[in-house]
């Protein structure tokens, strides 16, 4: 049993995240990017989400939202209480979807949203400048 990512959420959420996510790491598998665009309704949106339950039947699901208690957030919980083995996360930042992402088949169903959601809180920060750092640091550029 595998476990498969979902991504969905308003506009170009999911495939833009997946643009960035292969770019980063190249492609992946099990993993799907399902965007809820102005021109769809709620049921196009549940028909989309519904097929890849369905294409992925016998693997664990984690559909990851972006916004808590919005239209592609409140679909994925609806499939979740029609299918066990599926979960919802929401709010989860590109750190935490892409380091899970690489490593999603190392962990248990409940592991994995568990480490979405702490990866998140942990990944979030502020930079502040202090006294001892200079301009003429170099930093490496990142990719």
């Amino acid at each position: 049993m595998s476990n498969i990512i979902v991504l969905m959420g308003h506009g170009n959420f999911a495939t833009g995240l997946g643009s960035s996510i292969k770019l980063i790491a190249g492609p992946t598998e099990g993993v799907h990017y399902i965007d809820f665009l102005e021109e769809y309704s709620s049921e196009t949106l549940m028909e989309k989400a519904t097929k890849v339950v369905e294409e992925n039947k016998g693997n664990n699901i984690v559909f990851i939202c972006d916004i808590l208690g919005g239209t592609p957030f409140n679909t994925a919980v609806k499939i979740s209480l029609e299918h066990e083995g599926v979960r919802v996360v929401s709010g989860c930042n590109m750190n935490a979807i892409l380091e899970v992402i690489m490593m999603k088949d190392s962990f248990q169903l409940e592991e994995l949203t568990d480490e979405l959601v702490e990866k998140t809180k942990n990944s979030v920060c502020r930079y502040k400048t202090s006294e001892a750092t200079s301009e003429e640091e170099n930093y490496e550029d990142g990719i």
